[in-house]
């Protein structure tokens, strides 16, 4: 199985990417840490299962290097886009935020993945709501991961 990480937490990256060895240890998973990065590797390369933050930077962040302007919506802005190439992988929004965007656009975590759902079921696997001093996101990933890939196989 093929699996990327778009996330820019360096902590969050870690979390997943232990929790991803204790399900799939010969796996090793591919990470990016922006939109800009994220989107290329989707378009070049296939995965099986991407876990994506969904407020992402533009870009990958470098010494003296802007990292453009933050994307509230970056993980939302990737699936439009793959859906719009026919681009197939499942994918799990990780996410510690609980609302994103600002005035009219804003919207809380139960309604941007919602729309995710409604927009996107063929690469839209589920949500998880990422809280570091939490055990619960492992349990509702592993759930999540469980039922996407033995529906599958069926």
């Amino acid at each position: 199985m093929r699996i990327l990480i778009v996330e820019d937490d360096k902590t969050k990256s870690a979390r997943l990417q232990s929790f991803l060895k204790t399900k799939y240890p010969d796996e090793i998973p591919q990470f990016e840490r922006s939109y800009q990065g994220g989107l290329a590797r989707v378009e070049l390369e296939t995965f099986d299962l991407i876990l994506m933050d969904m407020s992402l930077p533009t870009f990958n962040a470098r010494p003296s290097v802007r990292l453009g302007r933050p994307r509230a919506f970056g993980g939302y802005d990737i699936m439009r886009k793959m859906h719009k190439k026919g681009l197939v992988a499942k994918i799990v929004i990780v996410s510690a935020l609980e609302k994103f965007g600002e005035g009219d656009a804003r919207m809380t975590f139960e309604e941007i993945t919602e729309k995710c759902e409604d927009e996107f079921p063929e690469l839209y696997a589920g949500a998880v709501f990422f809280k570091q001093s939490d055990s619960r996101w492992e349990r509702r990933l592993g759930n999540i991961l469980r039922r996407t890939f033995e529906k599958a196989n069926d």
